[in-house]
Parts: C-alpha cells; sequence; structure tokens
C-alpha cells in the first residue's frame, strides 16, 4: 500500500527526529602519566562505540606530537621509530595518513623537511603541519589560504597552485617540518564531510579549545562499524554542547594499517585501545610523547 504525502512526511520527520536523538557521551574511565592523560569511554546513546585519549597540550607543554611519513636511512618506519624512542615516554601511536598501494603516502607528504611526495591528491582538503616544537596546527586546502608565519612576515599561500606549492616546500624544508594530507572532517566547527551509507571502523585526531582557550588533543579510537558523516556530526555537537570549540578533525587510517597503541608509564599497553594491526608493519606513525 503506498503512503500518501502526509504519512510520508510523517515518517521522514520521525526518521530525522531518531537521527537529532543521537548523541556522543563520555565516562571517564581512568588519568594516567600523573594525571597528563584522560580515558573515556565513548558512547552514541546508549551503545558503547570505543574510547578517547585527552591531551591539554596548554597545561602539559612537554607533551609532544611526532610523525613518521617514511622510513628514511631505516629499512623500515618501525626500525626508525624503535631508534627515535630511546629516553622518551610513550604516551600513544596510531596510524596515520592513507597511502596508494599499500606504500606511498596520498597527498603532500614532507619529513622533516624531506619532501617524500610531492603531489596534491585533489580528493582530501586537510594539510597536517607537525612542527618539531610538537605542535601541530591543520590547514583546510578549499580556503585556500594556508597561512604561513615566521619571525619577518606571514604568507598565505594556495598549495594546489604550483608556484604557492614550491613556496611552502622550501618554508616545510627551513622549519623542518613534517606534513601530511588527510581527510577533514570537521574544520572551526563546520562539519566539513558528506554524507555516505558506509559503515566502517573509525579513527579521528582532534585538535581542540576549551572555554580557558586551552588546546586540547584527542584521539577518538571507534573500532565499531560507525557511519562517517553521522558520527562527525554528533562529535561536532558533543564539543558544543560542552562548551568546547573544534579546531580540526582529522580522519585517520584504519584500513590496511589499522594499529593503535596507548601506554602506561612504565611502557606496558592500555588494554581499551587496540587496533588490527601490530606496529611492526607500521608504515607511518603519529606518536604523543614527553622526554624522561
Amino acid at each position: 500500500m503506498k503512503l500518501s504525502k502526509y504519512a510520508m512526511a510523517l515518517v521522514i520527520a520521525l526518521t530525522t527526529l531518531q537521527v537529532s536523538f543521537s548523541q556522543i557521551r563520555q565516562e571517564l574511565l581512568y588519568s594516567i602519566h600523573d594525571s597528563k592523560v584522560t580515558i573515556f569511554s565513548v558512547y552514541d546513546g546508549n551503545n558503547f562505540i570505543g574510547n578517547s585519549l585527552w591531551i591539554n597540550r596548554t597545561i602539559n607543554s612537554e607533551i609532544k606530537a611526532q610523525y613518521f611519513a617514511d622510513k628514511m636511512n631505516y629499512s623500515s618506519i618501525y626500525e626508525r621509530f624503535n631508534a627515535w624512542k630511546s629516553g622518551k615516554v610513550l604516551i600513544s601511536i596510531c596510524s596515520g595518513a592513507f597511502t596508494n598501494d599499500n606504500t606511498k603516502p596520498k597527498g603532500i607528504t614532507i619529513d622533516n623537511g624531506t619532501i617524500i611526495n610531492r603531489d596534491v591528491d585533489g580528493t582530501m582538503n586537510g594539510l597536517v603541519i607537525v612542527y618539531p616544537t610538537g605542535g601541530i596546527v591543520v590547514s583546510d586546502l578549499s580556503e585556500k589560504n594556508l597561512k604561513l608565519s615566521n619571525n619577518y612576515s606571514t604568507h598565505y599561500l594556495n598549495i594546489r597552485d604550483e608556484y604557492d606549492k614550491n613556496t611552502f616546500f622550501t618554508f616545510a624544508k627551513n622549519e623542518s617540518a613534517t606534513v601530511f594530507q588527510t581527510q577533514l572532517l570537521i574544520y572551526n566547527n563546520d562539519l566539513k564531510c558528506k554524507p555516505k551509507n558506509e559503515y566502517r571502523e573509525r579513527r579521528f585526531l582532534i585538535i581542540a579549545k576549551n572555554r580557558d582557550n586551552n588546546i586540547l588533543h584527542i584521539v577518538f579510537d571507534i573500532p565499531k562499524n560507525v557511519q562517517l558523516y553521522s558520527t562527525a556530526q554528533a562529535i561536532l555537537n558533543y564539543f558544543k554542547s560542552s562548551g568546547k570549540d573544534i579546531y580540526a578533525m582529522i580522519n585517520l587510517d584504519t584500513g590496511s594499517y589499522n594499529m593503535i597503541n596507548v601506554y602506561y608509564p612504565n611502557g606496558s599497553k592500555v588494554s581499551d585501545f587496540k587496533g588490527s594491526n601490530d606496529i611492526a608493519g607500521a608504515v607511518n606513525i603519529i606518536a604523543y610523547y614527553y622526554n624522561k
């Protein structure tokens, strides 16, 4: 039996209403690393979907981010990571950018000033810059106004323009910056992704600011199969309702190189975070750490 236009409108309204009721909430699990890092369970409504890791980098400025985009002079990313981690206390490591043919990173990639991939990916608007200081900034390439500052001046670039791209490469080399491209899901509190029906595991890195203007770095690890758009919308609503602004939320790889480890100060692993792959096979790594 066909529905009348009024009945159909009611069905649509109820469906929309049901989606709007779906919301993210968190329950505190514990704090680690002398309360520098906080772990939460994440729920969509009453359904457990994963966990989140929160770092307040304004208060804990000794905590830094490090990105390994290429094996460089080592036989593998894992070997390079192992050589680097000596003298450091690890907080977390996880997979980062997406790859072509399982080896080459998609989009512009620079490792400590060394260019790994010069090609701009036209489908991904998130440009992530990790500085030697351990800070992270994200640019929306669709706005064509990548902001670069040094001691003397500020430049705004469209790196999809060849001249501006080369200017950016020079800047990254001089600053020993590490850069990668990925999917930008939220930028300045605006949702940037489009609705899709695909359900799969997700992992997000969020750079946010709280009411005290403290900079927060948050990893949402969601091993349950969820939709990208609806989950991003729910996370955005959660942050807004709790008085926090999302500067940027980016999508991280949970495909062929799906890995994440979170560590206690003694180096043992937190059991609530576990990817499907081992770090030994990683082709890139995002790490959070502080020096011993």
